[in-house]
C-alpha cells in the first residue's frame, strides 16, 4: 500500500519547548513542513494538535496555497498556536494504496492519530472533520480511546447523518440508498456517521449550517442525532411527504392545521 502524506502546519514553538521526535527517513514518502518563522522542515512536536479531515476532493496541498491570515480552519488553528496535521486519504494526490472509501479512510486516519500519539507524544488531539471528512473523524473518535497520556475531542463540522440519507435527499430517490451499496460496495455501517458519533465517548461538538447547499438540513448529523434521540435506532432515511406536507416542506413553511 502507498504511504499516507501528512504534512504539518504549526505556529512557531515557544522557547524551551520539547524537541521534535526524529523525522522519518527520506524513503518513507511522508512530507512534513513547519509553518513558523524559519519555515524549517520538522516532524510533529509533543504539543496540542488538530488532526484535520478535509472535505471531499480537497487535497492538503490546497491548504499550503491559502493565505496565512485567511479564514480556513488550518490557518485559524495555526494562528491560535495549535499544531495542525492534514493528510491525503489513499487515492488522493500522491497517496497510493487504491480507491478511497469510508471504512478505509477511517482506518488510515486511525494510523495517523496513533502515530501522532505514540511516535510524537501528542498529549491532546482534536479531530476536526468537515463535510465528508466528518464521517472519518467520527469513525476515528469512536475507535480511539483516550488515555491519561492522550486527551481526545471531536468537532463534526457540517457533515451528514448517513451518506445514504444524504444521497436520498440530493437525488430525491428513495432507492438510491440500496443502489449505493450495490455500486460502491460500501456497507451501511461504513456510511453511518450517527452511529460512530454516538459511540465516541470523548467531548464532542456538532457544527451545522441549515442552509448548506450540499448537505440538506434534514440529512445533517445534527438532524440524525436528534432523530436517534427521539426514535431510537431507526435508520435516518428520507421521509416521503404527501399533499400539504410536501408543499410545506418545499416552501419551508409550517403545514396547515389538521381539520377539526
Amino acid at each position: 500500500s502507498g504511504q499516507l502524506e501528512a504534512p504539518l502546519a504549526r505556529a512557531a514553538p515557544a522557547d524551551g519547548a520539547a524537541s521534535a521526535p526524529p523525522s522519518p527517513s527520506p524513503s518513507s514518502g511522508c512530507c512534513r513542513r513547519g509553518v513558523g518563522a524559519d519555515e524549517a522542515p520538522t516532524a510533529a512536536r509533543p504539543v496540542a494538535t488538530v488532526l484535520f479531515f478535509a472535505p471531499n476532493a480537497v487535497l492538503y496541498e490546497s491548504f499550503g496555497m491559502a493565505p496565512v491570515d485567511g479564514a480556513s480552519w488550518v490557518a485559524t488553528y495555526a494562528r491560535l498556536g495549535y499544531q495542525v496535521c492534514v493528510w491525503n486519504a489513499r487515492g488522493y494526490g500522491r497517496t497510493g494504496g487504491g480507491v478511497p472509501g469510508p471504512s478505509q479512510n477511517a482506518k488510515d486516519a486511525l494510523h495517523v492519530a496513533a502515530y501522532l500519539a505514540g511516535r510524537c507524544g501528542v498529549p491532546r488531539l482534536l479531530l476536526h472533520g468537515e463535510s465528508i471528512g466528518g464521517l472519518a473523524a467520527c469513525g476515528v473518535a469512536a475507535r480511539l480511546d483516550a488515555t491519561p497520556r492522550l486527551r481526545v475531542a471531536l468537532v463534526a463540522d457540517r457533515t451528514f447523518s448517513d451518506l445514504r440519507c444524504e444521497a436520498q435527499y440530493l437525488t430525491g430517490l428513495d432507492a438510491v440508498a440500496g443502489l449505493m451499496q450495490v455500486v460502491t460496495g460500501w456497507r451501511a455501517a461504513d456510511t453511518d456517521a450517527v452511529g460512530s458519533y454516538l459511540r465516541a465517548t470523548c467531548p464532542k461538538l456538532v457544527a451545522n449550517d441549515c442552509r448548506d447547499h450540499m448537505i440538506p438540513d434534514a440529512a445533517s448529523l445534527k438532524s440524525g442525532v436528534a432523530q436517534h434521540r427521539i426514535f431510537g435506532a431507526a435508520s435516518p432515511v428520507s421521509v416521503s411527504l404527501e399533499g400539504d406536507s410536501r408543499v410545506a416542506d418545499a416552501s419551508r413553511r409550517p403545514p396547515p392545521p389538521p381539520p377539526s
